[in-house]
């Protein structure tokens, strides 16, 4: 860091300038920047913290060229400017990559409203508040926010930090998909931003760790994301595949639990998840019968099963030979523990 220099250091322009790293270092953020500019970023703190919303959309306008953006910060910005109009907004064609870590909400939502970025495939988003309820009243606008920059990219990959609950993927027109980790510091309120998310973005691969988490909850999550097709279940998992044995009538139609479900995956389970685990498997070969005579079959692909040593007794018995009766036309799954 240098001292000494002069905030004022980019008053008179930059036309040159191709690649500006800040690190906690104030300078007049008014400033006529960088038209040529192609990465930028900004490290912030709490003395540092950066520029405020508006004054950042201002910078960005100047920049059409910029290819990478990076700001990340611990210090509180300032939200200011109005992003209903043009005015408000940064248009950057040529932006490939963008990294916004930040401690409040507001802030992280209007920026993400603040700019539009079509051809940027590559997202890094944090953002946390230490008071939950605060956090709790933006969770839907961010979701506005991010979904509108989702929906204008073709190809993306995110990797999104919203108070603890981790969303990373991949979104290409070769490997689409998104990971999801639900632990018990996860932020409930944010279940809505999973399932708007999951009707633009399947398939979904969910890890849930089942002791941590109130079953219900996780259980309605299940319910409401059918482009889950990967399910990673550690520890007590009883009642989430009990909710899988369980269909639901939807416009007279009987349907599944997680009806892409391919691959499921328990791990440390009890003795007591391979009853119910066989019993799934059974009703996924036989089909549900409803009162219109229907069969309703779903295909998994695979399953990974993985017991504490001391629970691999006649219940491990009975579910390899349900397993075995799946072989051939319903089942080509090997990975079995």
């Amino acid at each position: 860091m240098l001292e000494g220099v002069s905030i004022n250091l980019f008053s008179g322009g930059a036309d040159h300038l191709r690649h500006l790293d800040l690190s906690f270092f104030p300078i007049f953020w008014n400033s006529r920047l960088l038209s040529q500019l192609e990465k930028l970023t900004i490290m912030g703190s709490p003395t540092v913290p950066g520029p405020s919303t508006s004054e950042l959309t201002y910078i960005l306008r100047q920049c059409p060229r910029l290819y990478k953006f990076v700001m990340i910060t611990s210090g509180e910005i300032r939200v200011l400017g109005d992003t209903r109009s043009e005015v408000g907004i940064a248009h950057l064609p040529a932006l490939g990559s963008f990294t916004l870590h930040l401690e409040n909400p507001r802030a992280f939502n209007r920026i993400l409203s603040s700019v539009r970025i079509p051809e940027c495939t590559m997202f890094s988003l944090e953002c946390s508040h230490a008071t939950r309820n605060i956090f709790s009243n933006e969770i839907s606008h961010i979701t506005t926010a991010l979904l509108s920059v989702i929906r204008s990219t073709p190809s993306i990959s995110l990797s999104l930090s919203l108070s603890e609950l981790n969303l990373t993927g991949r979104r290409t027109e070769d490997d689409p998909g998104i990971d999801i980790t639900l632990n018990s510091d996860s932020p409930w309120e944010i279940l809505a931003s999973l399932i708007e998310l999951s009707v633009l973005w399947p398939p979904i691969n969910a890890y849930i760790c089942c002791n941590e988490l109130p079953s219900l909850q996780v259980a309605d999550l299940l319910r409401r994301i059918p482009s889950i097709t990967k399910l990673h279940l550690t520890g007590n998992s009883d009642q989430y595949i009990a909710q899988l044995l369980q269909p639901t009538l939807n416009n007279g139609k009987y349907e599944w639990v997680l009806p892409n479900l391919r691959k499921l995956w328990l791990d440390d389970c009890p003795e007591s998840s391979l009853s119910l685990l066989t019993a799934l498997v059974e009703r996924r070969r036989e089909g549900i019968e409803t009162d219109q005579g229907e069969g309703v079959r779903l295909r998994l692909d695979k399953v990974h099963v993985a017991v504490p040593y001391w629970g691999r007794n006649q219940e491990m018995g009975t579910f390899y030979s349900a397993l075995r009766m799946l072989k051939g036309e319903y089942w080509n799954g090997d990975m079995i523990d």
